[in-house]
């Protein structure tokens, strides 16, 4: 009788709904990758680049409660990097 390899462990993350709340989460996963860099070594894309990003996210999101015209579209655009 064969055994079965057993396949791998799926994990599913809901996204969060808001720009705010992805920010915590992004900064979350920021915070166990850098801690665990033995376990990622090479992380796609880089932590330099996915802080980066983040820290881009977190100034488009304060911009918008400025509620001046475009800040909204920019936040969305840097969320969509984020993601």
């Amino acid at each position: 009788m064969k055994t079965k390899n057993p396949s791998p462990p799926t994990i599913v993350v809901r996204r969060p709904h808001t720009a705010a709340l992805v920010l915590v989460f992004a900064k979350t996963v920021y915070d166990g990758l850098d801690k665990n860099k033995a376990t990622f070594p090479t992380p796609n894309p880089p932590l330099a680049q996915f802080s980066a990003d983040i820290a881009g996210l977190d100034a488009a999101e304060l911009a918008t409660h400025t509620r001046a015209k475009g800040t909204v579209e920019a936040r969305d655009a840097k969320l969509v990097v984020v993601l």
